[in-house]
């Protein structure tokens, strides 16, 4: 931080046209008239409180006028001493802003790029399909490792067994309540999911868990959708696996307990 000690409470400049640069890497450009009240920040009239005038030869404009217009507005101060009638200004390096700016700049080009992939990604059909085959299926995408690890008839549900590993560097979250199965034309969504699925997978962490659906059919092939969010980004990404039931499901239920957590 700079501070400048200012025992005048008028600022004196050589110059009425005066060019700043800002943290944008842009340019501003400030035009003030002797005698007149009005100046132009940028082709764009501000009224000045008093007008600029000359005194004993050098030319004297409005200290609030430069400190608006002038200084970065992040982390400028004024302070007025009314004892010894001094005024002293802090102002922010400037090249600090500027690196905290071109970090945001990156920070909003990698955060596009991950929009822009997730578009993508819905376009295609929102992540791609594994067909007829049986469990353990395993998806991966985008650092997730989605596992199916089994499906299992219960009285009056379908009981999918999940298990999802995180090796991205953010945190996943799996909303088990978004999954689907899809026969023919209709599509059933989740009744019932486990409350492990309630929270983000931290990066590295592996969760079991298991998702209900309603028993509609045991026989042929049935798809099953799966949402995955990323939590870095702003969309989610789905995708299907297609199942063959008729091999899928194991004559004998084991307990839903019999999943490690």
């Amino acid at each position: 931080m700079k501070r400048y000690a200012i025992y005048s409470l008028a600022l004196v400049f050589l110059l009425l046209s005066i060019t700043v640069a800002t943290t944008q890497e842009q340019s501003r450009t400030i035009v003030m008239k002797i005698g007149e009240k009005i100046a132009t920040v940028d082709d764009k009239s501000v009224t000045l409180q008093p007008a600029p005038t000359i005194i004993e030869e050098r030319t004297v404009v409005p200290l609030r006028f430069l400190i608006d217009n002038v200084f970065p507005k992040d982390g400028s101060s004024v302070e007025y001493d009314t004892k010894e009638k001094k005024i002293t200004i802090t102002i922010p390096d400037i090249s600090v802003l500027k690196a905290e700016n071109l970090s945001l700049q990156d920070e909003n080009r990698k955060l596009k790029q991950a929009l822009a992939d997730c578009i993508k990604n819905a376009e295609e059909g929102g992540g791609g399909s594994t067909e007829n085959l049986v469990p353990p299926i395993k998806f991966s995408k985008n650092g997730v490792d989605f596992t199916l690890v089994a499906i299992v008839k219960e009285k009056n549900n379908l009981r999918l067994d999940i298990k999802i590993y995180n090796k991205l560097e953010t945190k996943v979250r799996f909303p088990a309540s978004l999954t689907k199965m899809i026969v023919g034309q209709e599509k059933l969504q989740a009744s019932d999911w486990d409350p492990i699925f309630s929270s983000d997978i931290p990066s590295g962490a592996e969760r079991s868990g298991w998702v209900r659906l309603p028993l509609k059919t045991l026989t042929g092939v049935a798809t099953f959708e799966f949402t995955v969010w990323p939590k870095d980004v702003l969309l989610y990404y789905t995708f299907q696996l297609k199942v063959n039931l008729d091999q899928a499901i194991p004559t004998s239920v084991p307990p839903s307990t019999s999943l490690p957590r």
